[in-house]
């Protein structure tokens, strides 16, 4: 059984529980931002409180911030002490990790293939605590404003439980609102792109929300629609070809459980005011909603359905 769905989300249910009641949830979003990499760490057999979960991806998310650096010294300081803080925590669990548990079994199969423990503490760093907890974590969060946003997709999905078990309609959110923005590539010689010349020292920038919502390829790009054709050739959402994400089986099981927990209490009525959500959109590789004002009340109204 792959550890997407090995994974317990029982830990996961008292932070969906909280979408049931009358009231404005004001910091939801800060909440389910780390609660994946708690899943995954509890899951591969390494324990973390909330608040080691939430100062982790917090590391992440600093050291990632790091790649957008143009000499900024107080990201490249930011960077440093990330490293530190993600080096320190997987050097005191490495000598902690127990027979039976993902994690052991993952590090002996390492071992087995002669990678040193350096290398093997950097995938767990890398792959596991910065780009996975990344991912899920603040795509759930965008997950969760569409299926306020979307009110008919809400009651739809909640009618018909199994369209969740296809990959196709968790595909369709990640197209819709990806928070990845864009992937920057230096030239250290000229290359020639067709006509283009791209000289040494230069950048080029490939910006996701532009694929992924270009009118002319999508048919109303800012709906959501179920029934939209995703071959490995006509999206980017996950890469493609040889460049596809190594995490894309895990990526798209773990937020079918998200959704499927967020649906469990979400209320029909729920709303979010686009003027209230607020977004770091200071750097160009990601795009992460900070807050997001929840309103679950009886009175809550139908919120508007922006771009951001």
């Amino acid at each position: 059984m792959a550890p997407s769905e090995a994974a317990s989300f029982e830990i996961a249910e008292p932070t969906f529980r909280k979408l049931d009641k009358d009231d404005e949830n004001d910091d939801y979003v800060a909440e389910i931002a780390a609660l994946p990499l708690k899943i995954l760490l509890e899951t591969a057999g390494v324990p973390v409180s909330d608040d080691e979960a939430t100062q982790l991806y917090e590391a992440s998310c600093d050291f990632l911030h790091s790649f957008d650096n143009t000499g900024d010294d107080a990201l490249v300081a930011r960077c440093e002490m990330a490293s530190t803080q993600l080096i320190d925590f997987v050097n005191e669990r490495y000598p902690q990790f127990r027979p039976g548990t993902l994690m052991y079994d993952y590090v002996q199969a390492c071992k087995d293939n002669g990678l040193p423990d350096d290398l093997i503490k950097c995938n767990i760093i890398g792959p596991l605590i910065i780009s996975a907890s990344n991912t899920m974590g603040l795509s759930s969060a965008f997950l969760l404003r569409n299926l306020i946003r979307f009110p008919e997709v809400c009651r739809t999905l909640k009618a018909n439980p199994e369209l969740l078990d296809t990959d196709n309609v968790l595909i369709e959110f990640l197209r819709r609102d990806n928070h990845v923005k864009a992937l920057s590539r230096q030239a250290h010689e000229d290359v020639a792109i067709g006509n283009f010349t791209l000289k040494a020292g230069e950048a080029i920038y490939l910006f996701f929300p532009g694929a992924n919502l270009d009118p002319a390829h999508w048919n109303n790009p800012l709906e959501l629609d179920f029934e939209r054709d995703f071959s490995q050739q006509n999206h980017i959402i996950f890469g493609g070809a040889k460049h596809a994400c190594i995490g894309k089986a895990m990526g798209v099981a773990f937020l079918r459980h998200m959704a499927r927990g967020f649906l469990r209490y979400l209320p029909e009525n729920a709303s979010i005011n686009d003027a209230d959500i607020e977004m770091d959109g200071s750097w160009i590789a990601e795009r992460i909603i900070k807050r997001m004002p929840i309103e679950l009340g009886a009175q809550a109204v139908t919120s508007g359905q922006g771009v951001c």
